[in-house]
């Protein structure tokens, strides 16, 4: 008996194999050039090439006063002397690139704790839950230093901290403290 149907078509077609394959190769790429680019050696880059780019307008300046047709030579030593220099100077590049990336992330990472607490603070203003928690804790860390600094004893502190006690706010069981 002869079959009508035929079954021997590829189960994917062809254009979404090469789309999935250039794919996979744009992420390997990413990830190799991820490590091999890292900020800190893109800005050691950056600053070296600074600083050599200065150096060698230096070295331009003096080498056109002293050169008198020497040409050849001046070349050779200019750049013996960017050579020497981009050694010499590749650490203390090295140096500055991560001392501006660490406080680049110091400055980040503090306008991202004022912006989380400045949003807290606007959800404490509009809920009064919010607002008994933050009271709450603001009094137990005036409590702990009052406590540290000698001017309470420990039974004056637990005192006051007792006197805080947990109310129910309306009917969903919230506790607020006053």
């Amino acid at each position: 008996m002869t079959a009508f149907a035929r079954v021997d078509y590829p189960s994917q077609h062809p254009a979404i194999a090469r789309a999935e394959a250039v794919g996979a190769a744009w992420t390997d790429l990413k990830t190799s050039l991820g490590a091999k680019f890292t900020p800190s050696r893109s800005l050691t880059a950056f600053l070296l090439g600074a600083f050599l780019s200065a150096l060698i307008l230096v070295a331009d300046q003096f080498i056109d006063a002293f050169a008198n047709g020497h040409l050849l030579a001046t070349w050779i030593a200019m750049w013996m002397y960017v050579f020497v220099a981009m050694a010499l100077l590749a650490p203390t590049a090295k140096r500055s690139a991560v001392a501006i990336l660490k406080w680049a992330k110091e400055v980040d990472g503090r306008a991202t704790e004022r912006r989380s607490e400045a949003l807290y603070l606007k959800a404490a203003q509009h809920d009064p839950r919010v607002m008994a928690e933050l009271r709450a804790a603001i009094l137990r860390h005036e409590e702990a230093e009052l406590l540290a600094t000698g001017q309470v004893t420990l039974s004056e502190a637990r005192k006051r901290l007792d006197e805080l006690k947990p109310v129910a706010l309306g009917a969903m069981g919230h506790l607020r403290y006053i």
